[in-house]
């Protein structure tokens, strides 16, 4: 699976002349043990656009020299491009347990639960795909029931409707993805350790003390402070400079 991947964001990347160069010399200074140069190279690419396997190799470098937080957050970034990928997901959790701060997230009705679950199965280009030919061979379905006169007509008609069902499913799923993937009020803690503040204002009164690598909801922005929100449910105000946005 690796393997086939990183063959097509070679393919991708000889598109961009020095970034498949970079990306072959980080992944040779990553087997070397030069985990810095790897993490220099990979961001060289990343200057050229962004791919899935990159950030996971660059997840990989940030946790082997110890940068848990930007390890996290490269892994999420690559989650985003690969939602269904075993390995981004296996070493999203090893680095999640480094983290200081562990949030039991508010309960979540299970069928929302399992709907998410369900739309990550797939990029949401793969779904739209799926619903398009669903979709399309429905119509061709109702049109070929509108024209035959025989006892097939039945049969076309609920094998149609079924099927337009089904594409409906699929747009959803698709949207529920897209929406996934394109977020941008998701965000990772940096800094080693950050007072959440009641108001956006270094006066403001303490709450609660979070620290790096800890994942965290944007709700609002004020001047240079964040409104965040945890997945307990609090909340409250932190500068901006604190995190970075997946």
């Amino acid at each position: 699976m690796k393997n086939i991947t990183t063959i097509l964001v070679l393919l991708l990347l000889s598109c961009f002349g020095f970034a498949n160069t970079a990306f072959e010399e980080g992944n040779l200074a990553y087997k070397d043990g030069n985990f810095e140069q790897a993490i220099q190279k990979y961001q060289e690419v990343l200057e050229q656009g962004e791919f899935g396997e990159v950030r996971y190799n660059l997840g990989n470098a940030f946790y082997k020299v110890g940068d848990i937080p930007n390890a996290i957050l490269n892994y999420e970034k690559a989650l985003k491009k690969q939602p269904n990928d075993p390995d981004i997901k296996h070493n999203l959790e090893i680095a999640n347990l480094q983290v200081v701060d562990k949030i039991e997230p508010l309960p979540e009705f299970f069928l929302l639960t399992w709907w998410k679950q369900l739309a990550k199965k797939q990029k949401a280009n793969q779904w739209t795909v799926f619903f398009l030919l669903v979709f399309w061979t429905s119509i061709l379905l109702f049109i070929a029931f509108v024209f035959v006169q025989s006892s097939a007509r039945r049969p076309l008609f609920f094998t149609a409707f079924g099927g337009i069902l089904i594409a409906i499913i699929l747009l959803l799923l698709a949207i529920t993805q897209n929406q996934f993937e394109n977020r941008k009020n998701d965000a990772i803690i940096m800094a080693s350790s950050v007072s959440v503040k009641s108001a956006p204002l270094n006066t403001g009164t303490d709450l609660f003390l979070i620290h790096k690598g800890l994942k965290v909801k944007i709700l609002k922005e004020e001047n240079d402070w964040l409104n965040i929100q945890l997945a307990d449910g609090k909340d409250g105000w932190i500068p901006e400079n604190m995190l970075k946005k997946i």
